[in-house]
């Protein structure tokens, strides 16, 4: 594919032999006799070749000079490839530890961090066995280094939130966040270099990326920076240029790390030493990421679903933002909450013609239900005019309503007139 480049590191010199072995024979009618004996004879004996075949084979394959890889002895060390400017090196053990799967095929990563003079300084050795540089960063593997001024505020942080893609021939983009939602592509100097890597002087098993960051290009001050630099790790694997890379990032809670919030990110207190935001999540009891299947034509929204910290805690409250209207469920995520008890109240503003594809018992209400969707419905169960007789609940399994079994109560109930 043009624009990419793809290079599996595999040793040159392992050998590998096949080795295919036939024996046909055809047993007489009634399987006995002297020459069904004679064709037995001989398909053992053709076993016994190809299994002698076979072992000539694995020891052309082994070098005489190298011990054999038993006994705790290390198999052979294979050459690097001429012209190879590299570095040599192990794996570090300590740091941010990063693995993404693409295909079967999983590319680990070791994250470190240093507070050096007068920059940030993050190194990271990623091993992958099919390295995919693209033109495509989407398709391209690579490891992305998110930055950030500490901050308990959601979304980046203006003019203190930086970004750098960088891709294995070295192609890379650095970018700096020009308001809360956006980043924009950066001028500011940062050194940064990626190199092929070896460990132990072996067949080249991946890449080390090395990028110095300014504390100027971060916003702190070098004598303010250790404990108010905060970093989101993300590595991008993929095994063919033909595939979108698996992207993945460095946590400490279930929920994970959110790149587009920097309070979510881990703040780096010293040297590779990682702890969560003071609070990390801008929602006090929904899920901020999930909303409604079009963010910008139907969500939730959940500015007002305010911290327990928050003065305003008892009024918090979610907005549907436009409805789909089509029979979808627009869901609401609950998180980081455990209860047995629910109190909800809520307000319905319904468009002209707000009964969908002619429902002769339209409902008003909400369903809580797990991730395999078993739960309750609530409803106040209406006739086509949106008047009411009767509230009730049923059961939900599975996605699916067990109406037979509906209980419910009889009222008395109609909509207030709409305002011109």
């Amino acid at each position: 594919q043009f624009g990419a480049k793809t290079r599996t590191n595999v040793p040159r010199d392992r050998c590998v032999r096949i080795n295919l072995c036939l024996c046909a024979y055809q047993p007489s009618e009634n399987g006995f006799g002297k020459e069904e004996k004679m064709k037995k004879f001989a398909k053992i004996l053709c076993a016994v070749l190809c299994a002698a075949t076979a072992a000539g084979a694995l020891a052309a394959c082994t070098d005489p000079k190298q011990p054999p890889p038993d006994g705790g002895d290390k198999p052979p060390v294979s050459p690097l490839p001429d012209g190879f400017q590299g570095v040599t090196e192990e794996m570090p053990t300590e740091g941010l530890k990063v693995n993404a799967l693409s295909n079967m095929k999983e590319a680990s990563s070791v994250w470190q961090t240093k507070y050096e003079a007068d920059a940030f300084r993050v190194t990271v050795w990623v091993k992958d066995e099919i390295v995919v540089a693209n033109e495509d960063w989407s398709k391209s593997d690579g490891v992305k280094i998110r930055l950030s001024e500490v901050s308990e505020v959601s979304g980046y942080v203006a003019g203190r939130t930086v970004s750098l893609f960088a891709a294995p021939d070295g192609a890379m983009k650095f970018q700096k966040a020009k308001d809360a939602q956006t980043l924009a592509d950066c001028a500011d100097e940062i050194s940064v270099s990626v190199k092929e890597w070896a460990e132990s002087g072996e067949t080249v098993v991946g890449y080390k990326v090395d990028a110095a960051f300014p504390y100027a290009a971060l916003g702190v001050s070098a004598a303010e920076a250790k404990g108010n630099v905060s970093i989101a790790a993300e590595l991008s694997n993929t095994s063919s240029a033909s595939f979108t890379a698996a992207v993945r990032g460095a946590g400490l809670t279930e929920y994970g790390v959110d790149p587009e919030n920097q309070n979510t990110y881990l703040v780096v207190e010293d040297d590779n030493e990682f702890a969560l935001n003071s609070d990390p999540y801008p929602t006090g009891t929904f899920h901020y990421k999930k909303n409604v299947y079009d963010r910008t034509e139907s969500y939730w929204d959940v500015s007002e679903d305010y911290l327990a910290s928050s003065p305003r805690y008892g009024d918090r409250r979610a907005e549907l933002k436009g409805s789909l209207g089509t029979g979808k469920w627009n869901e609401l995520w609950f998180y980081r909450e455990k209860s047995t008890l629910f109190n909800a109240e809520s307000s319905f503003s319904l468009p002209e013609n707000p009964v969908y594809f002619g429902d002769e018992y339209p409902k008003f209400g909400f369903t809580l239900y797990d991730e395999n969707r078993n739960g309750v419905f609530f409803y106040l169960d209406t006739l086509s005019d949106l008047t009411a007789k009767r509230v009730g609940y049923t059961i939900m399994t599975r996605g699916s309503f067990d109406w037979d079994g509906a209980k419910y109560k009889n009222i008395d109930w109609s909509p207030a007139p709409r305002s011109p």
